[in-house]
């Protein structure tokens, strides 16, 4: 890497962390988040809420680019899923049963990163930021605060985040915890007739089987 790309890199994040730390943040925490490096974490019971800024720098400007992952992570299913170890205290992309990135939930940002080159830049793209959040962004989560959320979410047939199998898993175990109670077996006939046989459903169906009633 050439001196000047590795100066702008080092500005590109040096101005993604101004941004994050002193626009970003007090605003997210008036709304009830937590910081934690680049992730904002909001419990709400015993679901967590995720907002993640992800970077990327691999343009040859060195301009940094970052987008959002939003997320959330139900301990119930991590239970579940993870036979009773201890839930993570500040759980990460890959500790949500739901997520995706900025784009997956608003389409105008489909293929369109935040681009920002220095700090000359954190306050006008911390606007933008700050209305994407409010309007978009905290709209989407507070749509899946509950375990009851996410069933009603997931039987849309929308997934964000989980595959097929992942989804009919979390809809089989949601229903038998939750109600309706009736449709619980019709999901886990349905993971056995779309995906038996492989390894991932032949878990699941493992794991279904011990619940009672099931």
């Amino acid at each position: 890497m050439s001196d000047s790309r590795s100066l702008s890199v080092k500005t590109g994040h040096e101005a993604v962390n101004i941004l994050v730390r002193d626009h970003v943040g007090p605003w997210l925490r008036s709304k009830g988040f937590k910081r934690s490096g680049f992730r904002f974490l909001r419990w709400r019971g015993r679901n967590c809420q995720l907002i993640k800024f992800l970077t990327d720098t691999s343009d040859e400007s060195g301009v940094t680019q970052f987008t959002l992952y939003l997320g959330v992570f139900s301990k119930a299913l991590w239970h579940f899923e993870s036979e009773h170890r201890p839930a993570p205290a500040a759980p990460d992309q890959p500790d949500c049963q739901w997520g995706g990135f900025l784009e997956e939930f608003v389409p105008r940002f489909r293929d369109r990163w935040f681009a920002i080159p220095n700090a000359a830049h954190v306050l006008a793209l911390s606007r933008e930021i700050l209305t994407v959040l409010e309007t978009e962004v905290i709209p989407h989560l507070s749509k899946v605060e509950t375990d009851e959320d996410l069933r009603d979410y997931w039987l849309t047939g929308r997934s964000p985040g989980a595959g097929k199998i992942q989804r009919l898993t979390y809809l089989a175990f949601l229903c038998h915890e939750l109600g309706p109670k009736e449709q619980a077996r019709r999901f886990v006939d349905e993971l056995r007739a779309e995906a038996s046989g492989t390894p991932a459903a032949e878990r699941a169906l493992k794991k279904l089987a011990t619940l009672s009633e099931m």
